[in-house]
């Protein structure tokens, strides 16, 4: 063997053994850490990262659901802007763990950065929870030159893992198109070219909808009154065709509780976004006609308050 090449296996040896040193999960090079429990233990231990977000609550409704506690390494910053949500994780049979401040890559940081990351994110559960993590869960699962100090001064147990569940990887749901009911379609009775309008649609809420992407009903704000401008101006024949192209405000979520009741004007475009969450939603839907609606008409497509009395002349909302 050459020179150059026992250098070139050198470095490679070197560089393999560096790579290990910072992110291999069994490594206590830079700090004390765990990755697996007692071998021939027939147990898991779940744990989650990067929240709380909006997902929280669905995972905390699941957990519960099947009376499973997990461990969330939550971001300080994250923290910050919804407490509420760290304080429904303590709240439950769980533990909180710290996961840094702004989720960096603690790769070539100075030893004072890493203190601040994970002092301020310490601060931030502390303050929201009243509990102070015991364990710490680095970012990327990359760790340097100063964790060791940081977990003796902030009282931190690195933790790893031994299966990761690469979820950042799955598409997020989407919201649904815009649409009102009676437009054509091959699963709702509307014979191609025709519409089947009324005046309101209302909605009986048979279960809890709290979060996002729980079968919400979504709206889209003031959609209604961009729907009349068009039709004024282009009139309605492009509805039987599809939803017509109009500026509208972005989607809004409904949330509701049993038992509560919707009233929707018509032309308002709405839909059911998907429901992620444990639980399926149930709800009934109401089509309400006034007494003099003419269904063969298309005068309330173009004057929306046509039928709606007592709202004519009352301010927008």
């Amino acid at each position: 063997m050459t020179t150059s090449s026992r250098a070139l296996l050198l470095t490679g040896a070197t560089a393999a053994g560096m790579a290990w040193a910072v992110r291999g999960r069994s490594s206590q090079v830079f700090g004390p850490s765990v990755w697996r429990g007692r071998p021939g233990r027939k147990a898991i231990a779940l744990t989650f990262d990067d929240g709380p977000s909006p997902a929280t609550s669905t995972i905390l409704d699941i957990l519960a659901s099947y009376r499973v506690p997990a461990t969330f390494f939550q971001c300080g910053e994250n923290v910050l802007r919804a407490p509420e949500l760290s304080q429904a994780v303590c709240a439950g049979p769980h533990e909180i763990g710290n996961h840094s401040h702004t989720h960096p890559n603690f790769a070539l940081r100075r030893p004072p950065y890493i203190v601040g990351e994970f002092l301020r994110a310490q601060s931030a559960i502390a303050e929201a929870t009243s509990r102070t993590p015991v364990l710490m869960r680095p970012p990327f699962g990359v760790r340097w030159f100063g964790f060791r100090e940081m977990q003796a001064r902030l009282g931190l147990m690195g933790v790893m893992w031994s299966v990761i569940g690469l979820d950042w990887k799955l598409a997020a749901p989407r919201l649904p198109y815009p649409h009102i009911d009676g437009m054509p379609g091959p699963l709702n009775g509307v014979t191609a070219g025709t519409l089947y309008h009324f005046t309101a649609l209302a909605a009986v809420f048979l279960s809890d909808v709290t979060a996002p992407f729980h079968g919400n009903f979504t709206v889209w704000p003031g959609s209604h009154r961009a729907l009349e401008g068009y039709f004024r101006a282009q009139g309605t024949d492009e509805l039987v065709r599809g939803f017509p192209p109009i500026e509208m405000a972005p989607p809004r979520q409904l949330t509701a509780r049993a038992g509560d009741v919707l009233l929707a004007h018509y032309q308002l475009a709405h839909n059911a976004a998907p429901n992620v969450g444990p639980h399926v939603r149930y709800a009934v839907f109401f089509r309400l006609a006034h007494r003099a609606h003419d269904p063969a008409s298309t005068a309330t497509l173009v004057d929306l308050w046509r039928e709606w009395d007592g709202v004519r002349g009352t301010p927008a909302s």
